[in-house]
């Protein structure tokens, strides 16, 4: 079946289910980034899953490095959507925190879920405000009051 994207494209689904209880599950779904040996040697470059971020001291360099990082993305035949990528940006969120100038700052939304989070119903609830709560902890003030 195909459904319609936002951007007028269309999205091939089914219902893999039935294969899904057949098939034998890979060890390592997703690659680890222990096993990235082509982004070797390129220590400006951090991974997280889909993520690349580019760290640079400013443009010409960022340049430099985004040229360095692509054409090894190339060797491996890595391609990727230019559309969905975004380059030399002053300030960006990347896993939960805002970094500007080669610094990490949490998210303010973040900090404010922790601050302002009702109070637990149940295990799962407390499980959940105990993950932010570890996740943020480092910035908020008298975390053990909360």
């Amino acid at each position: 079946m195909l459904s319609r994207k936002k951007d007028v494209s269309y999205r091939l689904f089914g219902d893999y289910s039935q294969l899904n209880c057949r098939s034998i599950p890979d060890r390592y779904p997703i690659l680890r980034v222990q096993d990235m040996k082509f982004l070797r040697g390129l220590d400006f470059v951090s991974l997280c899953l889909e993520d690349i971020l580019n760290a640079s001291k400013g443009i010409e360099e960022h340049e430099q490095h985004l040229k360095l990082a692509l054409e090894k993305l190339d060797t491996i035949d890595f391609r990727i959507n230019i559309s969905k990528y975004g380059f030399a940006f002053q300030e960006i969120e990347f896993l939960g925190y805002q970094i500007v100038a080669q610094r990490f700052r949490p998210l303010p939304q973040g900090v404010q879920a922790v601050s302002n989070y009702k109070r637990q119903e149940n295990i799962q609830d407390l499980r959940t405000f105990i993950g932010i709560l570890l996740f943020y902890r480092r910035y908020l003030k008298d975390v053990i009051a909360i």
